[in-house]
C-alpha cells in the first residue's frame, strides 16, 4: 500500500530536517552547538514549509514536493504532492494520527501511542551528538539558496556500513540554523536532494489544520 511507502519517506525527511547541527565560520565546540540547537528549539512554537524530495535510482528520478506544518505539543500534517496532484496526506492532532491514501480511498487511524513513530520533529537537538560523534564535519564555504545566506557543509560517515560509501552536503540557513537543502551521495553518485522552501517560524498555526476530516466513501482502518 502507498500508505507504508510515503510513512518511510516522512520519517527519513524528517529527521535529517530535525537533525542539522548549528555550523558557522569559526570554530566552535560541541556544546556551543548543542546550545544554540537546544535555544532555537525552544523558540519554536509552530513551523511550516515546503519540501521538494527527489530521489534518483539508476536513470530515472522521482520528485516529491509536501506542504508540512508542525505545531506543539506534537502536531503535524504533511500534505504529498506529484505534479499537484496530492499522493498522501498524514495528519495528526497530538493524540489521533490519520493517513490518508487519495488513489485507494483508505485512511489508516492509530492512536497517538501506535503513531509515535511517524513524526517527532522538535526533538532534533537529541540527534546533534551523534551527528557531531559520527561524522566528519567539514565547513566549505558560503552559498545562497533561494534568496538564503547558507554554510555549506560536508558530512562524511566516520564508520561506513555497507553497501556503499556514503556522504551528505548540507546548505545550512545562517540566521535560523535550519537546513535549506541536503543532498545524499553513495559512492560518488547523487541518491536524494531535498529542498525546504517557504520556511515560516511562530506563525501562529491554528488546531484545526490538525484536525484531519474524512473523505465522504473512504475506506477506513483503525489499528
Amino acid at each position: 500500500m502507498k500508505i507504508k511507502c510515503w510513512i518511510t519517506i516522512a520519517i527519513l525527511s524528517s529527521l535529517i530536517f530535525f537533525s542539522c547541527g548549528c555550523i558557522t565560520k569559526e570554530a566552535i565546540s560541541t556544546d556551543k552547538i548543542a546550545e544554540e540547537i537546544i535555544e532555537k528549539q525552544k523558540e519554536i512554537d509552530d513551523i511550516s514549509y515546503s519540501e521538494i524530495l527527489t530521489v534518483s535510482v539508476g536513470n530515472e528520478s522521482r520528485t516529491t514536493e509536501s506542504d508540512i506544518l508542525y505545531k506543539k505539543q506534537n502536531m503535524f500534517k504533511r500534505i504529498a504532492k506529484v505534479n499537484s496532484t496530492v499522493t498522501s496526506i498524514i495528519d495528526s492532532n497530538g493524540t489521533v494520527t490519520w493517513m490518508y491514501d487519495p488513489y485507494e480511498s483508505v485512511v489508516m487511524i492509530l492512536n497517538k501511542t501506535q503513531s509515535d513513530f511517524v513524526q517527532e520533529p522538535l526533538s532534533y537537538a537529541k540527534f546533534v551528538d551523534n551527528l557531531l560523534t559520527k561524522y566528519t564535519v567539514g565547513y566549505n564555504g558560503t552559498e545562497s539558496i533561494n534568496g538564503r545566506n547558507s554554510y555549506r557543509i560536508r558530512l562524511v560517515p566516520k564508520i561506513q556500513h555497507p553497501p556503499g560509501n556514503w556522504s551528505y552536503w548540507l546548505w545550512v540557513d545562517s540566521e535560523t540554523w535550519l537546513p535549506l537543502k541536503v543532498q545524499t551521495y553513495g559512492d560518488g553518485e547523487l541518491l536524494m536532494t531535498l529542498e525546504y522552501r517557504d520556511v515560516k517560524i511562530n506563525a501562529g498555526i491554528p488546531d484545526a489544520e490538525f484536525e484531519f476530516e474524512i473523505p465522504k466513501g473512504a475506506r477506513v482502518l483503525r489499528k
